[in-house]
């Protein structure tokens, strides 16, 4: 009967070992996908283009992802949700993640707006890749790469 004890106490302390010293779980925020909290879980982007001008309502005028170094470029973005008042960011990086430009915009969303970012460089800009991202809240809502030729 002893022995039958020890047994069954060794099984469950190796039982309890292996489960203690086994792999750990990730943190649930790691293996869930973040949402947006506040006012930016009721917008999102639903249109992003780049160019060279804007129409007067800052819709797109001429979309192109193609720039010459002396360009001023062009983000008009679509927001589509309702949020009393949205932090709006518009970062300009270059493909190193290197921030060239960086503006914020506090917006009043009442179901669908339609904002513009733009930027350009004095002494042109250099031949490269980039990109545009928008941040609602922090958060990255949507980005597009761009290149500047010569």
């Amino acid at each position: 009967m002893r022995n039958r004890l020890f047994a069954v106490v060794a099984s469950l302390i190796v039982g309890l070992a292996t489960v203690s010293c086994g792999p750990s779980e990730e943190p649930q925020s790691v293996m869930t996908p973040t949402t947006a909290a506040g006012p930016a879980a009721n917008v999102r982007v639903t249109s992003l283009e780049l160019g060279r001008s804007v129409n007067d309502d800052k819709t797109m005028y001429d979309a192109t992802v193609i720039f010459k170094p002396g360009d001023t470029v062009y983000a008009s973005i679509i927001l589509e949700g309702e949020a009393p008042a949205l932090v709006v960011q518009g970062r300009f990086t270059r493909d190193d993640g290197q921030v060239v430009d960086a503006s914020t915009q506090k917006l009043a969303i009442p179901g669908h707006l339609v904002t513009e970012f733009h930027v350009s460089q004095p002494d042109g800009w250099p031949v490269g890749r980039y990109s545009f991202e928008v941040r609602l809240d922090g958060d990255s809502a949507a980005k597009k790469t761009f290149e500047i030729e010569p």
